[in-house]
């Protein structure tokens, strides 16, 4: 990926979470997510959509086991009786984190699978960290629905119970992992078609 590559999705990044400010956070992500299909389209990263697509299905999955805890302290709109929210928000966090850890591979390229899980893990967690505190501190989005639970220590952030702390962590692994077993093909070395 070139450096407007990274500069485009800097900006993507930070569009999204200034709007979140002023727009039902779910409707954003709703945007963004409906955009992304274009916009790694027209960056010729198309290989990425089929990530997208797995980390739709991982995101949807979690939701369908989790759903009951999310009623957040905004009015936000639902999906097949889920919240939208943390479906797009896990969606495009999963890719986010691959995204980032394609940029890091060639450290641990031909290194085999426990390499490249523990490096994408490296990135996933603090990238969720980061995420998550700044949705809870900075943007005020607040799960009311697990809000009873301590935070992690560290950061104010992840008010719930410990198996969903615990799911949280766990989910990025999860997708790399279905991605890494389904053979998905790294997104640098794939040719646009």
């Amino acid at each position: 990926m070139n450096k407007r590559i990274l500069i485009a999705d800097t900006v993507f990044i930070l569009v999204a979470l200034v709007l979140m400010r002023f727009i039902d956070p779910a409707k954003v992500l709703l945007g963004a997510f409906c955009f992304m299909f274009f916009y790694l389209y027209i960056t010729k990263r198309r290989s990425l959509i089929i990530h997208l697509i797995v980390a739709s299905i991982v995101a949807f999955v979690w939701m369908s086991i989790a759903k009951s805890q999310y009623s957040y302290n905004k009015s936000m709109f639902q999906i097949f009786g889920m919240n939208a929210f943390p479906f797009f928000a896990w969606s495009i966090g999963l890719l986010a984190a691959y995204i980032i850890y394609s940029r890091a591979e060639k450290i641990v390229k031909d290194r085999g699978f426990i390499r490249k899980i523990s490096l994408f893990s490296l990135i996933y967690i603090p990238t969720l960290l980061v995420f998550e505190a700044v949705g809870y501190n900075v943007l005020g989005i607040q799960n009311i629905g697990t809000s009873a639970y301590s935070p992690l220590p560290f950061c104010n952030c992840l008010h719930a119970p410990l198996w969903m702390q615990v799911s949280y962590f766990a989910l990025g692994p999860v997708y790399f992992a279905i991605c890494y077993a389904l053979n998905l093909e790294d997104i640098k070395s794939k040719k646009s078609k």
